[in-house]
């Protein structure tokens, strides 16, 4: 298999989503294993992030639809302990997760949780709630970055050390000026080793998934067909696209008042674009997305499906450095630059998602077998 290039593969995945060292979500954005259908780090899944809200009508399905006040506190007072006295959340054919690093890990995806639908909690009832229940597919991430270095063993897929490199360079490179993924990772209580293990994990991942598609042959005409009944959308053009935006939230149950007066800002912002001001400073000045806006509006490369359907609706029809109009979703006012086009043909759609289709029924199976404690 060719080099990997990690910020085209990889930097597509733009959510809340759960990986060991969680630092790279807000670069990379890797997909979660949280549920059965959905192994870790599958390249085109979505990443399942919290079905929790205030009102109880969530949009994730990872997690149940319930008020975040309601749900029980994270209770970890009676976790077993090592030898040393260090307490362990879960172990994975005698690979042990400990509660410094998962408790790390939690932090930053409540950290991250506004990248996602799920309203910020007002209240310390629904802090503690956010927190029980972000915790189980935070685990079950970690629990899934251990069981595919363990495989990728198992099946003599390595990475080079290089590899590791090369991908957290490609990564810090996409961070503001002045900040790295070593120093980030301090702030949150991981090490760098932690973070580059990570990146090791993810790349693994790649490469065991490409292991599974050397042999897919293209499909019948009956079996295009019968794909694209299932999957329609394989077969419209442009699937992927790099985009930037600026987002104006919206509070939750805006006033008519407030609803009118962030539009009227979003539409004098299209007006200074479209006049020649400069997209990246204007992203960084007024853009609310605290992911993209210091990498100048770069959600990177977004798939269908991945955003709301009011902001997929433009942008997929929209030119390449054309501004589009304000454009409104349940997040608030955006305005989108696509940068590049994509296109995937159904052929291609086809064996991807056969690849994908095999890996995960694998991955699976693995699962099944392996001996995996958790004690959450």
């Amino acid at each position: 298999m060719g080099a990997i290039n990690f910020s085209r593969k990889w930097s597509n995945l733009f959510g809340l989503v759960f990986v060991g060292a969680a630092i790279v979500w807000s670069v990379v954005a890797i997909p979660c294993w949280s549920t059965s259908s959905q192994a870790p780090f599958s390249a085109r899944g979505q990443g399942n992030a919290a079905n929790t809200s205030r009102s109880g009508k969530g949009t994730h399905p990872a997690l149940p639809s319930v008020r975040l006040g309601d749900i029980a506190p994270l209770d970890l007072s009676k976790l077993p302990q090592l030898p040393t006295g260090e307490r362990y959340v879960a172990v994975v054919n005698g690979t042990t997760i400990t509660e410094r690093r998962f408790a790390a890990e939690l932090a930053l995806a409540i950290e991250q949780q506004q990248f996602s639908q799920i309203p910020s909690p007002t209240t310390s009832d629904e802090a503690a709630g956010l927190r029980a229940a972000l915790a189980q597919p935070v685990l079950d991430q970690l629990i899934a970055n251990v069981l595919i270095k363990q495989l990728a063993e198992r099946r003599r897929v390595s990475v080079a050390d290089a590899e590791v490199e090369r991908a957290v360079n490609q990564t810090n490179e996409k961070l503001p000026p002045g900040r790295k993924l070593q120093d980030l990772a301090v702030s949150y209580g991981l090490t760098f080793d932690e973070i580059k293990d990570t990146f090791r994990a993810l790349l693994l991942a790649a490469k065991i998934e490409d292991t599974f598609g050397r042999d897919e042959r293209d499909p019948t005409p009956e079996e295009l067909r019968n794909f694209l009944k299932s999957h329609p959308e394989a077969n419209t053009p442009n699937e992927e696209i790099r985009v930037s935006a600026i987002l104006l939230k919206l509070p939750n149950q805006a006033t008519t008042e407030t609803r009118e007066r962030t539009r009227r800002l979003a539409e004098r912002i299209v007006q200074e674009l479209r006049g020649g001001a400069d997209f990246c400073e204007l992203a960084m000045n007024y853009s609310q997305d605290r992911a993209s806006a210091p990498k100048c509006g770069d959600l990177g490369y977004v798939s269908r499906g991945k955003m709301d359907p009011e902001f997929d609706k433009v942008a997929f029809s929209l030119p390449i450095g054309k501004i589009s109009d304000v454009v409104a979703t349940p997040r608030g006012f955006y305005i989108i630059l696509v940068r590049e086009k994509h296109p995937t043909s159904a052929r291609q759609a086809y064996r991807q998602f056969k690849k994908r289709e095999a890996y995960l029924r694998w991955f699976e199976e693995e699962k099944r077998k392996a001996k995996i404690e958790k004690f959450l």
